[in-house]
């Protein structure tokens, strides 16, 4: 699965299609997963994998400063789009990590 989510990620980081929002939530998730995707577009068993790996990590190995925590929540939120929840309050949420990652940016 892993290969295919790669090859899709890349795909979409060359072409560059999709919305300021859309790339800004692949760039934010690849400062974390190193693979820039919107984990909301993941088959369930690829987010399996995915939250078992980011689980097995320390919390050394998945980035230090201010800026991860918002990036662990940024992929967890979009793999549970991803996994079927109503993503309404789920897209909210995301917006508000979106301009908490770019005033930390801006800092």
């Amino acid at each position: 699965m892993l290969p295919v989510a790669t090859i899709g990620g890349l795909l979409t980081y060359i072409c560059g299609k999709g919305t300021q929002r859309e790339r800004l939530i692949r760039k934010h998730c690849g400062e974390l997963i190193s693979i820039c995707i919107d984990p909301a577009r993941l088959s369930s068993e690829t987010c399996q994998a995915l939250e078992q790996h980011m689980s097995e990590c320390s919390r050394d190995s998945l980035g230090e400063g201010t800026r991860s925590p918002a990036l662990v929540s940024l992929v967890r939120i979009r793999m549970r789009i991803a996994e079927g929840e109503d993503p309404t309050e789920l897209e909210n949420q995301t917006d508000a990590l979106l301009m908490e990652l770019d005033a930390c940016v801006g800092a």
